[in-house]
């Protein structure tokens, strides 16, 4: 099966809780994705395959056991994907680096802001992201990181809820909110004052269609087309006029921008 081992553990567990007369519907569970393992010399396979095998921990597997940890995000439901890249939201220069990563449920998003503090004669305390949401969502609470210490890495949470489910995509714009004490640069104590609000603008987070779809392999692509229905098809036109490599980068940025495979050598192009 091609789906993360510790998904279907938790969806099993899940559904066992909260019995349904609905059976259980493995298409729920999260798919595998790229392990978390560095490349291995051939030397080194061939010793690895003498001992036994540990199981493979995934990227989505991390993130499905952080999430998993943090009571408010207890009933989301499965995890469906986490955005592959980063998106950086301030300048590696800035006072304050911020960036952002994307978890899509099945009605909820929850969005994970990884912050350092540049600055070693500042604390930060009471962190969050003030996000203003696009209409079909709706910001429903957020996590702030209690302390951010100078150089040291700290995670605050918002979770948004789809509210409506025929909206793939919209922009959020961001702003980090925080509580400023001054503090000793060299022993980084802070001083005994309360402290004073401030802000810092962040960069837009766009949420596109390819937040909501996720990578299969299909051994018959044909055959898994049709059982979709015709009933679940859209047809869509995209603008490629910005594209001077049109058979080959062209390609390559569709399928990113709807975060799927090619099939039947579709990627194959004449020139």
């Amino acid at each position: 099966l091609g789906v993360s081992i510790v998904g279907l553990e938790r969806a099993l567990l899940h559904y066992t809780k909260e019995p349904s007369v609905t059976p259980f519907d493995i298409k729920t569970v999260p798919i595998d994705t790229t392990p978390l393992i560095p490349k291995q010399t051939r030397a080194e396979v061939s010793a690895s395959s003498a001992s036994a095998v540990a199981p493979v921990v995934t990227r989505q597997d991390i993130y499905v056991e952080q999430l998993a940890a943090i009571p408010e995000f207890a009933d989301l439901g499965n995890l469906f994907k986490s955005s592959e890249k980063v998106i950086e939201l301030t300048e590696s220069e800035t006072e304050y680096v911020v960036c952002c990563i994307k978890h899509t449920f099945q009605q909820h998003i929850v969005f994970q802001f990884n912050i350092t503090n540049t600055l070693n004669d500042q604390l930060l305390e009471q962190a969050r992201v003030d996000m203003e949401e696009p209409d079909g969502y709706q910001v429903v609470s957020s996590i702030p990181a209690a302390s951010l210490p100078y150089n040291q890495p700290g995670t605050c949470y918002t979770l948004v809820e789809i509210t409506d489910p025929d909206v793939v995509s919209g922009t959020f714009l961001n702003t980090l909110k925080f509580k400023v004490r001054d503090c000793d640069p060299t022993t980084g104590d802070p001083d005994s004052g309360v402290g004073y609000a401030d802000e810092y603008v962040l960069e837009n987070i766009d949420v596109s269609l390819a937040d909501h779809i996720q990578r299969l392999v299909r051994p018959n692509f044909a055959v898994s087309w049709e059982e979709v229905g015709e009933e679940n098809q859209v047809v869509e036109t995209f603008t490629l006029s910005s594209m001077k490599d049109i058979p080959g980068i062209a390609l390559y940025s569709f399928l990113y921008y709807l975060s799927s495979h090619a099939t039947f050598r579709c990627c194959k192009t004449n020139d």
